[in-house]
């Protein structure tokens, strides 16, 4: 595992993975997070391998992570 990819998606999910009020469903929105933070990884020199070894699958641990910060009183999803 990497600590220097590791770093980078703790502090890109603090940033992008957020409670989405009145979302119904969160496969859209999970897939929408995945794809732009394999593109910001990208940008910052990190290869979609490096990703994979780091976190695993990016829509699988995106999942996870949004299904963190979700708050069931501001906003629901199936």
């Amino acid at each position: 595992m990497s600590e220097r990819v590791d770093d980078f998606v703790k502090e890109w999910v603090s940033h992008n993975v957020q409670n989405v009020p009145g979302l119904e469903y969160q496969a859209p929105e999970v897939a929408r997070l995945s794809a732009k933070l394999t593109a910001d990884a990208a940008a910052h020199g990190i290869k979609a391998h490096e990703l994979e070894e780091t976190i695993g699958d990016p829509e699988d641990y995106l999942e996870n992570e949004y299904l963190n910060v979700h708050d069931p009183d501001a906003g629901g999803f199936r």
